[in-house]
């Protein structure tokens, strides 16, 4: 009787574990596409968990709304954004900044993002000439 109680528990505690890891796992898998790919797609992406990269559109950032709203351009395709996430803006998000967003794309073709990872190329580019000079 004891060893069916542990045996019991102990295939409740591995079917717990693959439960919770195969969730996870797709709570966190989010396609990768690029603004002018996503725009292409239109209809079979809505509500689907992505990742877009596109450059911030210069003088679109409205950081007075709640949500935050900007737009992003990959080859002249330009997708408005709100940002909902909880997590504080990089502070290399900026206009032209290259960015990679983390939400959806909704049907009122807004791609309502959570995460934000930010890039500024120009950052980086002044340190290498000058590291080039020396």
């Amino acid at each position: 009787m004891k060893n069916k109680k542990i045996l019991f528990g102990s295939i409740v505690i591995v079917a717990s574990i693959i439960y919770l890891g195969v969730t996870g796992f797709e709570q966190d898998m989010s396609y990768y596409i690029t603004a002018e790919e996503l725009l292409e797609k239109g209809d079979e992406v809505y509500d689907t968990r992505l990742r877009v990269a596109g450059q911030v559109v210069w003088g679109s950032i409205d950081r007075s709304k709640k949500p935050m709203t900007f737009n992003i351009d990959h080859n002249e395709k330009v997708v408005a954004v709100h940002y909902e996430g909880q997590s504080p803006v990089p502070d290399t998000f900026r206009d032209h900044a290259q960015v990679v967003l983390e939400g959806k794309f909704s049907n009122d073709r807004i791609f309502r993002a959570d995460k934000i990872q930010a890039k500024c190329a120009s950052k980086y580019e002044s340190r290498l000439e000058e590291a080039k000079i020396k």
